[in-house]
């Protein structure tokens, strides 16, 4: 990280924004490090839905890895549903065909 902001007027404030996230010593940077694994298992949840049969062997592995209890409530609904579910459960239909206009 230093190296990629070297020479930039962000070195300063992202670096100690950076080693706060990799100490993983206060509450943003767990959420941050809970962000970035939610991202990949809702990657693995739709591969797992796609047939991906190694995507399970990773969930099992992302999962220890969430920090809050937060995270891990949400890991837990995330991984119990379809990857579309957000498409075709939240909105009627009609809403998908003329997006809210009418």
């Amino acid at each position: 990280m230093q190296h990629a902001l070297e020479g930039t007027d962000l070195s300063e404030r992202l670096l100690a924004l950076w080693d706060e996230q990799d100490k993983e010593q206060s509450l943003e940077a767990h959420l941050a490090a809970d962000a970035d694994q939610i991202d990949l298992i809702l990657n693995l949840v739709e591969e797992r839905n796609l047939g991906n049969s190694y995507a399970e062997k990773w969930l099992e592995a992302a999962l220890p890895r969430l920090r809050t209890k937060e995270g891990r409530s949400l890991a837990a609904r995330i991984v119990q549903s379809d990857h579309c579910d957000w498409w075709f459960k939240g909105k009627d239909r009609e809403w998908w065909v003329t997006r809210g206009r009418g």
